[in-house]
């Protein structure tokens, strides 16, 4: 079977330099944990991925002719002294042809100039560094007393007495603004810089700069008090402090006399005008604080990004906006595919709960905690009509969904199935809630049969180290086990006899009990490591499997007391070479990964596992053979799950993001 990562669902919003619009093609290039993501604006299954760094991007930047890309990370994790990379990529070759490694603390805003010769970078420890990209030879190295919050190059100019170009640069600290000339030394034969700090109001103007544009000879700059100031680049002279918007002036973009800033309380609006005189001429709100705003290159409409990981489409002829893309804003904690292909469920340590629509990406159904207290466990029942969540303060709630759903088209003569007409994405409120299920959080949520064979009862798990069984129309509690003193940490139904239900737990423990009979049947204990996750085969008795933070994925017979197989996934960049490029993270690895999650696909054929080293593992039981290891996160694979077809798997993580996974034979 070959594997190849399809898609990343994964723009969070939470860094406020990290959404573009290619000048030149209908694209946008967002982050997405550590990987720079480019994306077709019409049709969202159409993307293409840049990897190289092993932390979070934080900066973006492009050519004014979309040649070459600039991606900045946050500081390394995985490396001493905690370096924060940045990449220059060719976006024609879809190459990397520079990477500069000389800064420290992670990356706050990066720029290039027009032509693409110069790089600009800022960091968390103050520095300010400006690199040809042509040698990789740093230009400027400086350090301030401040953070320097924005980086932007003006326009490329003609020296009139050298052949070579001159450059401007312009940089904001907290109540400075500096404009650095880049000119040519020739008798140094090289480039060197040249600052000055531009002239402000003697009392009166204290601001914090949070984004910034360059439309010569103008600057203009956003501030944390909400407005927009302007200078002249020319004579280095402040000309204007305008009111805009509440929260502080998070993001802009324009061109032409026309700036669109967008707003912490969420709205978008166009000011016109030069030099001193500007004014507002439209406005809109969007959900959530903008973080990110990308102008498209005929200036007719921006793609807008929030702080709660949407992506807006909005024309600025009429200021309506559509939906362009959902995600998690905060870590993953669960997924689950619905009985088709088509749907799944995910839930993140915000208390979001989402219901997505693969067809396309769309989150269909968006719900969250009214006191955003994270959701821990998600399961998707009655034929996917309803959606329970389960809970850190001990709730559980149940949605119905039924009416949100796309509904299924009919398959073509090749056997897929059309793209389902567009629904808008729903906010259902709970239709009924168990408010205390558990001390503490609920863990594991899944569905069984009940005592006596009759219907559905729905299993729950918590943080208290009980399982319990609930009618599911009355909720009343119909079964109470205490399995461990611990978390459980993973339900499954079993194939065989769907009245037994097996649990897993933080204290070494793997439990079964028989809800016909109302009891345990089985148990197994290890000295060493906790499970963290629990599947099933299909074939050899049915055995179960378990993954651990030992790094072993255990099988267990309910005759044998012992586990019968053990497998112990190790990353090898040699015979996976897709993980060669991934990390810097991967070298010097002596021990295996914990592992967080497993599950065994629908043929019973292979199993999947993900670990604390932002892997995913893939083994063929057939012959116990590791046949795939694929990088797509930057955090911690927390969540794994196989599409009903086995033609797709998931994986969920905890930098935010749920990655899809083609599967072919």
């Amino acid at each position: 079977m070959a594997v190849e990562l399809e898609h990343l669902i994964g723009y969070s919003g939470q860094h406020r330099s990290c959404l573009l619009w290619h000048p030149a093609e209908p694209t946008i290039i967002y982050s997405c944990g550590s990987a720079v993501v480019m994306q077709n604006v019409e049709d969202p299954h159409k993307q293409e991925f840049f990897r190289a760094h092993d932390s979070d991007i934080t900066a973006l930047a492009l050519s004014q002719d979309g040649k070459t890309l600039l991606s900045g990370q946050a500081a390394s994790p995985r490396r001493k002294d905690g370096p924060s990379e940045v990449i220059a990529w060719d976006l024609q070759t879809r190459k990397g042809i520079g990477q500069f490694a000389e800064m420290r603390g992670g990356i706050i805003a990066a720029d290039m100039s027009a032509d693409g010769r110069f790089a600009a970078a800022s960091s968390e420890e103050r520095q300010l560094f400006v690199w040809d990209v042509q040698t990789g030879e740093v230009v400027v190295n400086k350090r301030s007393e401040q953070l320097c919050s924005t980086v932007k190059f003006s326009s490329v100019e003609r020296a009139k007495a050298s052949r070579y170009p001159e450059y401007m640069l312009v940089t904001t600290l907290e109540n400075q603004v500096v404009i650095t000339r880049l000119t040519f030394d020739l008798a140094a034969m090289n480039y060197r810089g040249d600052s000055q700090r531009a002239q402000l109001p003697s009392s009166g103007l204290q601001r914090r700069f949070l984004c910034a544009l360059t439309s010569p000879p103008f600057f203009l700059a956003g501030t944390t008090a909400g407005d927009l100031l302007i200078f002249n680049m020319d004579t280095s002279v402040f000309r204007a402090a305008i009111p805009v918007t509440a929260n502080g002036v998070q993001a802009m973009c324009g061109q032409d006399g026309r700036v669109v800033l967008g707003g912490g309380d969420g709205s978008v609006k166009i000011c016109e005008g030069r030099d001193a005189q500007w004014e507002e001429v439209k406005a809109m709100g969007v959900s959530g604080c903008v973080s990110g705003l990308a102008l498209s290159p005929d200036g007719q409409e921006v793609v807008c990004g929030t702080t709660n990981g949407r992506l807006f489409r909005v024309m600025l002829s009429d200021m309506t906006a559509t939906v362009l893309g959902h995600s998690h804003c905060a870590a993953l904690t669960s997924l689950v595919f619905g009985t088709t292909q088509q749907i799944f469920a995910s839930t993140s340590r915000s208390g979001e709960a989402h219901v997505w629509d693969l067809s396309d990406y769309r989150a269909v159904v968006q719900t969250q905690h009214p006191a955003k207290k994270a959701a821990l466990a998600v399961c998707l029942a009655f034929d996917d009509t309803e959606l329970l969540v389960g809970y850190e303060d001990g709730a559980i709630r149940g949605y119905f969904i039924e009416p949100c759903l796309p509904k299924q088209q009919p398959e073509d003569k090749n056997g897929s199935l059309d793209t389902p007409t567009d629904t808008t994405s729903s906010s259902p409120s709970p239709s009924w809630e168990i408010p205390t299920s558990h001390r503490g959080a609920v863990t594991a949520l899944t569905a069984a049969q009940g005592q006596g064979g009759k219907g559905t009862m729905l299993v729950s798990g918590g943080e208290d180290g009980y399982v319990r069984v609930w009618h599911p129309r009355t909720r009343e509690m119909v079964g109470n086990y205490s399995v461990a003193k611990r978390a459980v940490t993973g339900l499954k139904v079993d194939h065989n006899k769907p009245h037994v239900v097996h649990a897993c737990s933080a204290d070494k423990l793997l439990v079964s009990l028989d809800l016909q009979k109302d009891k345990k049947v089985c148990q197994h204990a290890v000295v060493d490591g906790v499970f963290t996750g629990l599947a099933q085969r299909k074939d050899h008795e049915y055995e179960l499997i378990t993954s651990g933070v030992d790094g072993r994925l255990l099988f267990w017979d309910e005759d044998e007391a012992d586990p019968v197989a053990i497998l112990t996934p190790m990353p090898d960049p040699v015979k996976f070479p897709n993980i060669a490029g991934a990390p810097t993270c991967l070298s010097g690895i002596t021990s295996a990964p914990k592992l967080l999650c497993v599950s065994v696909s629908p043929s019973g054929r292979y199993v999947a596992c993900g670990a604390h080293d932002n892997l995913l593992y893939i083994y063929d039981l057939q012959g116990r053979e590791l046949m795939y290891t694929g990088f797509g996160h930057t955090g911690r694979v927390v969540a794994v799950a196989w599409s009903p077809d086995e033609k797709q798997i998931l994986t969920a993580a905890e930098d935010c993001s749920v990655a899809v996974w083609n599967c072919f034979e």
